[in-house]
């Protein structure tokens, strides 16, 4: 299994940026230690990766393009939908 991923809110790091974390008034350039350094300082929001239905190991085929049979739930569902039942397909 992969490594799970770390994700921080965009927004609120270029608040942070923003918010007077330069070192001088009118220095408006980071170098790359200095992002780094702000970055891993940020906390990483607590998320999970969507598995979509139509990649889900639950899914059955039915005679539609668009939605496919949950074997999970036992009903039909559309291939862009998501649940928190959703397990990724061995490919």
């Amino acid at each position: 299994m992969s490594e799970k991923k770390e994700y921080i809110e965009r927004g609120a790091f270029i608040d942070f940026i923003d918010a007077g974390h330069l070192r001088y008034a009118t220095e408006k350039v980071f170098s790359e230690n200095d992002l780094v350094k702000m970055i891993s300082e940020r906390p990483a929001a607590d998320v999970e990766p969507v598995i979509r239905c139509k990649n889900c190991e639950y899914s059955g085929k039915i005679d539609s393009i668009f939605q496919t049979w949950c074997k999970k739930d036992m009903r039909r569902v559309n291939n862009d939908f998501y649940c928190a039942h959703g397990k990724e397909r061995e490919r």
